[in-house]
């Protein structure tokens, strides 16, 4: 990553990156590096977001920053899309799920430039009413994952006319998988612009805001590849215009 002097850090649109949540004896809000680097890599600058799960803080962070990046984890509560534990089910720590819950809509309301990856694309469709698969290994298809840390790689094939055919191109690129949830009924105003070639959802984004894009996989692992690299480029550039238009938290 090339040196950066402090006129060029001051010149980085601020990107709030979610923190995952972990209890024990104390309890932690903490990130993979991956997130927050590939967010420096492509201009912006990371900050993290620890899981407090309070509205009004949401509210305020929302209003602080340019974008959000909102990175993977565990398993969606399936009490918020009317369905039953499955059997499978790793559910994500009660209280990252209520903050998620929490900054998603303010984000939305906000029209702040919105990256989610893995679970939290799953959970920007579940805010919206839209539903899950639970376990897409229940049915045979693709490998989505492997026993960790070996990763599954599959295509999927971009919608043309989409943001993500903007970012990426059109047709197929390849990408990395490590999951078992998908997202099924995709709810207004999003629309799928990817699909794995089982149809398995893999990208969504809205055709009501500047830019929120959701995907399934996890490109702050495959930063070094253009394609990948470029999701963050965009969400910068998208935090950028937003600072340059509107500032409120600077004024």
């Amino acid at each position: 990553m090339a040196k950066c002097c402090a006129g060029d850090e001051a010149s980085r649109p601020s990107v709030g990156v979610g923190c995952d949540n972990q209890t024990g004896k104390r309890e932690y809000s903490k990130s993979n590096a991956d997130y927050y680097e590939a967010v420096r890599q492509a201009g912006g600058m990371p900050l993290l977001v620890p899981t407090i799960d309070d509205d009004a803080y949401c509210r305020e962070v929302v209003r602080r920053i340019d974008g959000l990046l909102l990175p993977g984890g565990a398993d969606v509560h399936p009490h918020l899309f009317g369905q039953k534990v499955h059997p499978k089910a790793n559910l994500i720590a009660r209280r990252r799920q209520e903050a998620d819950l929490k900054l998603i809509r303010a984000a939305l309301a906000a029209d702040l430039p919105l990256l989610a990856i893995c679970y939290s694309a799953q959970v920007i469709n579940v805010v919206l009413d839209g539903d899950m698969i639970q376990d897409i290994e229940d049915e045979p298809q693709l490998p989505h994952r492997r026993a960790w840390p070996e990763t599954a790689f599959h295509d999927i094939i971009i919608e043309p006319g989409t943001i993500l055919a903007d970012i990426a191109g059109a047709g197929e690129i390849e990408v990395n998988s490590s999951h078992h949830q998908a997202n099924l009924n995709v709810a207004d105003p999003l629309i799928v612009s990817a699909r794995a070639p089982d149809g398995i959802v893999e990208c969504v984004e809205s055709t009501q805001h500047g830019f929120v894009l959701g995907v399934q996989w996890h490109p702050e692992r495959l930063a070094e590849r253009p394609e990948h690299l470029a999701l963050f480029k965009r969400l910068v550039h998208e935090a950028r215009r937003r600072r340059a238009i509107s500032s409120p938290y600077r004024k």
